[in-house]
């Protein structure tokens, strides 16, 4: 009798085994799929990060020529104009980055959510980890650094004579 009840519950679980396991392998594939997707969304992005900040700081520069050059007038080396652009970026930067963090963590819940009523089950598909979104921050204030410091060669080229009223290039 007991090996029949034991027979019983291992074709039970066999069972289950043979339902459950397809339904797995179509989800964990589902899930790398929006992984794949939201990967290359996410470099796509920075792309476009990348292209919008230094168009920005280029468009600055051209807006401030005048102020440049009375500035190197006054014997303000490059440097330290360069040093403004890269305190004026780097507070976009960072309010943009408080806004997209703030942004992310209230749309997390809403989207876990509907992932958890349409799949049945809670699935974390965006965890919040502190230390990952401390590296966003990192990454984001360095490639700042680097934009601007490649937009700096714009600045070297405006010259003081650029301020005489007859001035043609």
């Amino acid at each position: 009798m007991k090996f029949l009840a034991e027979n019983k519950s291992e074709l039970k679980t066999n069972t289950v085994n043979k339902k459950i396991k397809p339904a797995y392998k179509l989800i964990e594939e589902t899930v790398k799929e929006y992984t794949y997707i939201l990967s290359t969304f996410q470099i796509f992005v920075e792309i476009l990060t990348v292209i919008f900040l230094t168009n920005y700081i280029l468009d600055s520069i051209d807006t401030h020529k005048k102020e440049i050059g009375f500035l190197k007038t006054f014997g303000i080396s490059n440097i330290k104009i360069m040093a403004t652009f890269l305190i004026e970026s780097l507070i976009i930067t960072c309010s943009t980055f408080m806004y997209a963090t703030l942004i992310f963590i209230v749309t997390k819940f809403p989207i876990d959510y509907i992932a958890k009523n349409s799949l049945g089950f809670y699935m974390n598909l965006v965890p919040i980890k502190p230390g990952r979104i401390l590296l966003i921050l990192v990454l984001a204030v360095l490639l700042n650094i680097l934009v601007t410091r490649y937009c700096s060669s714009k600045i070297k080229k405006v010259l003081p004579k650029m301020l005489m009223k007859n001035y043609n290039p």
